[in-house]
């Protein structure tokens, strides 16, 4: 510890001389600036440490809700497809074996020449023209 301030300093000031006190006083300086450098590292390094582990909780958490968002559309279409009919053809209208597409091609027996073969929509064929 430090002694307390005694008022009978006033001799050993005198008999110091100038040289001496500005010595001191360039020695106590250069130790002032080094220990606050090293205070000053010593903050860098807990305030990195902390930033480090606040910008890898950041990133998992930006990981965790883009997981998140994945996997509740995931099972939106799941939801909607449980729920919604299905789309495409009806297969009720049509006989078992008919294809699904109106015309489709075929080469004749005697001619190189592809035959195509259409059939109409199944809406046409139950309506009579008024000529026949």
């Amino acid at each position: 510890m430090t002694a307390p301030y005694q008022h009978d300093r006033a001799e050993e000031v005198s008999e110091t001389s100038v040289g001496d006190l500005i010595g001191n006083i360039s020695n106590d300086l250069s130790q002032l600036f080094r220990q606050e450098v090293e205070l000053a590292k010593a903050e860098v390094q807990a305030e990195a440490k902390k930033a480090g582990k606040a910008a890898g909780l950041l990133g998992g958490a930006g990981f965790a809700g883009y997981l998140a968002v994945l996997f509740l559309s995931l099972a939106a279409v799941f939801a909607l497809d449980a729920v919604m009919p299905q789309a495409g053809p009806r297969s009720s209208s049509r006989p078992s074996g008919a294809s699904s597409a109106p015309c489709s091609t075929s080469t004749a027996r005697r001619s190189s020449r592809p035959s195509i073969r259409c059939r109409a929509a199944p809406s046409t064929l139950s309506r009579r023209t008024p000529n026949g």
